[in-house]
């Protein structure tokens, strides 16, 4: 922040989230949520996510609106579609991010952003990736691993 900028007092107290995969998973064809478990939590203001129990999700604690972004890694050794996209309460939500990679050699990545609502109690939100390759684990490590990220905008 520059000298004599102006700081609002509901710049304070945002929940926010970030979330690092720590551990290598299996994705195949199919819509599977991304697991992060032990380790995986960077950033948590507001006990949005449990790294034991049902560790796929972010539950958010205040109603509003929140930014939802994600990025799958993998190291899919195949030319294939990869796609990754977010879920409230396990139901696919819009945008769905696909990419066709051609490269065999490559670390591979899509990102899916999108604002949406949440009630503040039961509402959960997960972040889906699938691949067209055949099952192939995700990239962990070096840099490269896929990361879920919720950042509170404004009540409802």
């Amino acid at each position: 922040m520059a000298s004599g900028d102006t700081v609002f007092s509901s710049d304070f107290g945002k929940p926010i989230v970030r979330l690092l995969q720590q551990a290598v998973q299996s994705i195949g064809s199919t819509n599977t949520a991304l697991t992060f478990g032990t380790g995986s939590t960077d950033i948590d203001t507001d006990s949005m996510h449990s790294e034991t129990v049902n560790t796929t999700r972010i539950t958010p604690t205040k109603a509003g609106y929140y930014l939802f972004s994600g990025t799958y890694v993998t190291d899919l050794t195949t030319a294939a579609f990869i796609a990754v996209t977010l879920g409230k309460n396990a139901a696919v939500v819009q945008p769905r991010a696909q990419i066709y990679h051609a490269v065999t050699s490559a670390v591979k990545t899509v990102a899916t952003s999108a604002i949406l609502s949440a009630n503040g109690t039961t509402d959960f939100f997960e972040l889906f990736a699938l691949n067209s390759g055949g099952a192939t684990n995700t990239k962990v490590g070096s840099g490269f691993n896929s990361v879920f990220e919720c950042q509170f905008l404004r009540a409802l």
